[in-house]
């Protein structure tokens, strides 16, 4: 019953979420099936732990998915970001190596901070006084990445 009310309530984000709402769902699924597939691997479970790098896989074609299609410089270093991810998975998979998944989670957990920068900003007047486009414009100047433009559509 709880399972029950716990998969609608996900699916109701995903259908009302906004654009950056659903990518950090995208990473935290991504972390939480990596986390169980490394305790997996330990406990020598590998059927769970084949299911769980699958499922993460899944979400890293999910978020490259999700990449502007203008190859603006942002888009295209994520990308590359996203492959080697994907690859360092199927890797972890076929030899069920923790350490393959460690690197994995920690660029996943780098990369969800910078995007929770930008959706959810640390003082709420920000979020009234500026748009999402404006702060993910602040953040790719930080990042060293002024000028490249970011969209979430296909």
């Amino acid at each position: 019953m709880i399972q029950a009310g716990y998969r609608q309530y996900r699916q109701l984000q995903v259908q009302t979420g906004s654009p950056g709402e659903l990518i950090l769902l995208l990473y935290n699924g991504g972390i939480k099936f990596l986390n169980r597939a490394k305790a997996a691997i330990q406990n020598d479970d590998v059927p769970s732990a084949h299911n769980n790098l699958i499922r993460s896989q899944d979400i890293v074609l999910e978020l490259r998915l999700a990449l502007d299609k203008n190859n603006s410089p942002l888009a295209v270093n994520l990308r590359m970001i996203y492959e080697f991810m994907y690859q360092t998975i199927v890797q972890a998979n076929l030899k069920k190596d923790a350490e393959k998944i460690d690197q994995v989670l920690a660029l996943l957990r780098e990369l969800l901070t910078a995007w929770e920068q930008i959706v959810r900003p640390a003082n709420p007047k920000q979020a009234d006084n500026s748009s999402v486009e404006d702060r993910a414009k602040e953040l790719r100047k930080q990042m060293g990445l002024a000028g490249s433009g970011v969209s979430l559509g296909g």
